[in-house]
């Protein structure tokens, strides 16, 4: 082989060993910023975008209904008891049937059963376990939500403001 082809097979292999080095940096920085993407706490993004999202009671619009009105509702028409009750503010009243904690995504959430007085499943009302704890059957509730929605029953979600009307003697 003439010299000068040897000086040129080992530039050849240094500029190869060197783009090798540089592909392995730049993939080992894609690596690690994938790498902390995955360990960064998604909870902070979370907690930020639901804060926005979660409605607020419109006491003003509050549209008042009873259990076994809203239940009869939905049985008579499900797409416009949907529209009409789905994101509003509502200021629900019915007695309590049973309290239990039913499954909602990944989190159980206690629930006041209310009787509709009917055939039909019985209407959920979602509420916060220091209430949860103190009703009993047969109370009579006033209920302040924000929205309805139908899983095999009708859930009133977002009752945060629960009061007892009327307890059985």
């Amino acid at each position: 082989m003439r010299p000068e082809w040897d000086a040129i097979d080992k530039a050849g292999s240094r500029a190869i060993i060197a783009f090798g080095v540089f592909l392995g940096i730049v993939m080992l920085f894609q690596f690690t910023d994938a790498r902390r993407a995955e360990m960064s706490d998604p909870t902070d993004e979370v907690a930020e975008t639901s804060a926005a999202q979660v409605p607020l009671f419109d006491e003003a619009g509050a549209i008042s209904v009873s259990a076994v009105e809203l239940q009869s509702a939905f049985d008579a028409n499900e797409i416009a008891a949907s529209e009409k009750f789905g994101n509003a503010s509502l200021i629900l009243t019915g007695w309590v049937k049973s309290i239990q904690q039913e499954r909602f995504g990944a989190d159980m959430k206690p629930v006041a059963r209310l009787n509709t007085g009917g055939d039909s499943f019985d209407l959920e009302a979602v509420i916060p376990y220091d209430v949860a704890a103190k009703l009993q059957p047969e109370d009579e509730l006033e209920l302040k939500c924000v929205g309805v929605f139908k899983q095999v029953s009708v859930v009133a979600d977002l009752c945060d403001d629960v009061r007892i009307v009327r307890r059985p003697e």
